[in-house]
C-alpha cells in the first residue's frame, strides 16, 4: 500500500501468508506549485514521479521483512535511486486468531541519496533515517473473508542529522463485492525541527524543519485472482505549514503473491 509518504513499506498490523513473497510494484505522479514558509516562490509547478518497488517476506507466522527500492524523477534531480529501505515486523496480537485486534510493532532504516536529500519533492529528513512504528486495527468478516476493516498507525523516527518526527495514519477499508476493496485514509507528517522557513534553493533535507501537514486519501483495488492485484489511488493535501502546499498525487500499483514452495 503506497501511503505513508507515498512508500510502500508495509503498515498495515496484518502480516501475509506463511512463507510467502508479495511484490508491489508502484508508479505515483504528484505534483505542487508552492511551499509554505519559503524564502522565495518556486519558478515553476514541481511535477515529479516515483517509482517504488517492494519485496515482502513472511519467514514466520509472527514475523515479515520488507525492502523497498524508490527512483525519482523531479525538476531538481534527473530519473535515478531515491532510497532503499528495510522493514522487520512483529505481530503481537491478531484479531484473526482470537484476539481483541490486531497489533504489529515495526523498526525500518533508510537511506536517501544525496541528491533528494537536498530535493524539497523527497519527505525525508535526512540521508540516513530509522523508524520505530505501531500499528493496530480490527477487521469484520463474513464467512471468510473480510468486509471491513480500520487500522491506525503511529511511526516515531530520527535522522542521522535533524530532529524526530511523527507519522499518523488512519484508515477505513471495505472489501464488498469481494473482487472490489475501496479504501480512505488521513494522514499527518509532523517534524520538530526548529526552523519555520524553508530556504528551497539551500535545501538539506526536512530534519531541521518545524513542518506539518495533513493529506486526505480515496483509493480502490480490483482482485485478480492469482495474478494478485492491481489498484489506484490518489492523495491530496488539505493542509500544510512549512512545506508543499496543496500537492495532490495519482498512484498506480500492481501487487502478486507468491511462493517458492
Amino acid at each position: 500500500m503506497i501511503s505513508c509518504q507515498l512508500s510502500a513499506l508495509e503498515i498495515k498490523p496484518w502480516l501475509g501468508n506463511f512463507l510467502e513473497f508479495t511484490f508491489d510494484g508502484a508508479f505515483a505522479y504528484s505534483r505542487f506549485t508552492e511551499v509554505n514558509n519559503s524564502l522565495c516562490p518556486l519558478e515553476d509547478p514541481s511535477n515529479n514521479y516515483l517509482v517504488n518497488l517492494d519485496l515482502s517476506f513472511v519467514p514466520w507466522p509472527t514475523v515479515s521483512t520488507d525492502f523497498e527500492l524508490q527512483l525519482a524523477e523531479t525538476p531538481r534531480q534527473s530519473f535515478g535511486y531515491r532510497s532503499f529501505a528495510t522493514q522487520f515486523r512483529y505481530q503481537i496480537l491478531d484479531d484473526l486468531l482470537g484476539d481483541p485486534i490486531s497489533l504489529t510493532s515495526s523498526f525500518n532504516f533508510r537511506h536517501v541519496s544525496s541528491d533528494s536529500v537536498r530535493d524539497i519533492s523527497s519527505p525525508f529528513h535526512s540521508k540516513y533515517n530509522y523508524e520505530l512504528n505501531l500499528s493496530a486495527g480490527k477487521e469484520w468478516n463474513y464467512r471468510i473473508w473480510w468486509i471491513l476493516r480500520t487500522f491506525g498507525f503511529l511511526a516515531v523516527g530520527q535522522g542521522s542529522s535533524g530532529w524526530p518526527w511523527l507519522t499518523l495514519h488512519a484508515a477505513v477499508q471495505s472489501n464488498c463485492p469481494i473482487d472490489h476493496q475501496f479504501r480512505f485514509f488521513i494522514e499527518s507528517y509532523i517534524g520538530f525541527g526548529g526552523d519555520k522557513i524553508v530556504n528551497i534553493d539551500d535545501f538539506n533535507g526536512w530534519g531541521k524543519i518545524q513542518h506539518r501537514s495533513i493529506d486526505l486519501g480515496i483509493g480502490y483495488r480490483y482482485i485478480l485472482g492469482v495474478w494478485g492485484s492491481a489498484s489506484l489511488d490518489y492523495q491530496q493535501r488539505v493542509y500544510a505549514h512549512s512545506y508543499p502546499e496543496n500537492e495532490f498525487a495519482l498512484i498506480f500499483t500492481y501487487s502478486l503473491p507468491f511462493s517458492v514452495i
